[in-house]
């Protein structure tokens, strides 16, 4: 790992002109951008919200309520846990 560090600061420094021309292909190449095809994106993303929207309900419905109802002494079956963060999960009832 030594070794690509210390070729990843003389890439960044520029020490040789290899190096220089590295840096500028490593900047041109942070510079592309692909240009947005409306019916392709458009699925991407509905796809995203869709993988994330059943990602956080199997995390609530299978880690979050069941972690918060062992310390609960009693629970109605209207509560959901919210995950608002990382560490502090809102809880609602839904009527």
């Amino acid at each position: 790992m030594r070794s690509i560090e210390r070729f990843m600061t003389q890439v960044r420094r520029r020490e040789t002109p290899l190096h220089a021309r590295l840096y500028d292909f490593a900047k041109r190449l942070r510079a592309i951008h692909i240009p947005v095809i409306p019916g392709v994106h458009h699925l991407l993303y509905e796809e995203r919200r869709l993988r994330h929207s059943l990602w956080h309900t199997f995390l609530r419905t299978l880690y979050c309520e069941p972690m918060f109802k062992t310390r609960c002494e009693q629970v109605g079956r209207n509560l959901r846990v919210i995950r608002r963060t990382q560490s502090q999960p809102a809880i609602r009832l839904v009527w």
